[in-house]
């Protein structure tokens, strides 16, 4: 009998199963199917987390991308280097575990999200490592002598992340919790703490350490240079030759892909007049576009390389000798490189009112295209002594403090808090 209870539970805490199962059965999404199926998740939640000790040294990664990449990668990366006696879990899901290179340590377990482990580990773990609203996204129950810590996967970002800038109701509510179940969130300069303070969290307390997937930008050269052959390999690039990384964000209508008309031919033709040598262009979409460019089958020159399954931007980053985007905060992690970066902005006038930006683009270094037309211009006038003296306005205002250190510091917060956390026991 404890047995068949025990099973019967395992089968409740799994997430929205009984929802899924009524989708089968009608082959349509119900409210009222949905309700029952979300009391009973949260009741077998409630009771798994009661019923569940704290372990003190017990933390738990979840990314967005429920994959092993952003600042929790890099910070679980320094952190396993400093052989700390910690137990690890990494949330995966069924889509990203074969693509997702999770470290091979014995401190470190896999989890696939939304699984009877998964909500187990969640009321086990001591620490919850986020990139978003993961952990809250199902407003599981959290023990006041748990702490989440939420990393971010932005850096001096362009556009608005306040709850008024956001489409997304889900995304929203998630949110609101982050105001009370926050309990530090990582940040890398005065800039961000104004946007902090102004979205989601406007009280919880700031560790300003930096970001730890930047610390990268920091590395050695020889380092870095092993990043980018692991590059060339995956995509049989010859090391010698220059690579340019476009990787746009996605729009709230995800099937149109007009905003990224990038004509590939001249960008390459431009490239290599202004810079000399032989370029490769990496193509790297949101996840939330891929499908769309998918379904479009569009036919890309010989010369750009679809990159959208490298999963971690900062190796394509160190990889790339110039960058570009339209919105992506990825840009604003770019501008540490010290390397070019510019933007394609097609819909620009249209984004700054349905979303908004912190500031004017005309305020980062980069040089603004409109279209084509543009572009090719604006790559053709380069200038780096320009570009560099706007780059160092650019930190300095934003007070940015990023200096290769932030795993370090973020992991010395942790154990001292494991460590204390132990002596009062």
């Amino acid at each position: 009998m404890r047995k068949l209870l025990h099973k019967y539970f395992a089968f409740a805490v799994e997430k929205r199963l009984l929802y899924k199962l009524f989708q089968k059965i009608h082959k349509k999404r119900g409210s009222i199917q949905k309700k029952w199926d979300l009391k009973i998740a949260h009741w077998a939640w409630k009771r798994l987390s009661k019923n569940t000790r704290v372990i003190n040294n017990q933390i738990m990664f979840k990314t967005y991308q429920n994959n092993y990449t952003c600042n929790p990668k890099y910070f679980c990366r320094y952190l396993l280097k400093t052989k700390a006696k910690v137990k690890i879990i990494w949330v995966y899901s069924r889509k990203t575990k074969k693509s997702a290179h999770f470290p091979k340590d014995e401190r470190v377990k896999l989890v696939r999200y939304g699984s009877y482990e998964y909500y187990k580990a969640m009321a086990q773990s001591k620490y919850w490592i986020d990139n978003a609203h993961g952990f809250l996204w199902e407003n599981f129950p959290k023990k006041d002598e748990q702490v989440l810590i939420n990393l971010w996967h932005g850096s001096l970002g362009l556009k608005k992340i306040d709850p008024d800038s956001d489409s997304n109701e889900r995304r929203r509510a998630a949110g609101e919790l982050a105001k009370t179940k926050t309990d530090y969130c990582l940040i890398n300069s005065d800039f961000e703490e104004m946007v902090f303070r102004t979205s989601y969290w406007p009280t919880n307390p700031l560790l300003k350490y930096g970001h730890p997937r930047n610390d990268v930008f920091f590395f050695s050269d020889a380092a870095k240079e092993k990043l980018k052959l692991r590059v060339c390999k995956k995509y049989s690039i010859d090391p010698e030759k220059h690579l340019f990384l476009y990787a746009p964000t996605f729009r709230d209508d995800t099937d149109s892909i007009e905003y990224f008309d990038v004509d590939y031919e001249r960008l390459k033709a431009a490239l290599e007049k202004r810079f000399g040598g032989e370029w490769i262009i990496l193509s790297r979409f949101h996840f939330h576009t891929v499908r769309a460019l998918q379904n479009q089958k569009i036919e890309l020159p010989d010369f750009v390389i679809d990159a959208n399954d490298y999963a971690d931007i900062q190796i394509l980053q160190v990889a790339s000798d110039i960058g570009m985007t339209d919105y992506s905060s990825w840009i604003c992690d770019f501008v540490l490189s010290g390397k070019p970066g510019f933007l394609f902005t097609t819909d620009i006038d249209s984004y700054v009112t349905e979303r908004g930006f912190y500031y004017p683009l005309e305020d980062t270094p980069f040089p603004i295209a409109r279209n084509n037309d543009e572009l090719i211009e604006n790559i053709l006038s380069f200038d780096p002594e320009k570009y560099e003296a706007k780059r160092v306005v650019f930190l300095d205002k934003l007070g940015c403090v990023e200096d290769g250190n932030a795993s370090r510091r973020l992991t010395r917060f942790i154990l001292d808090d494991i460590k204390k956390n132990k002596k009062k026991k």
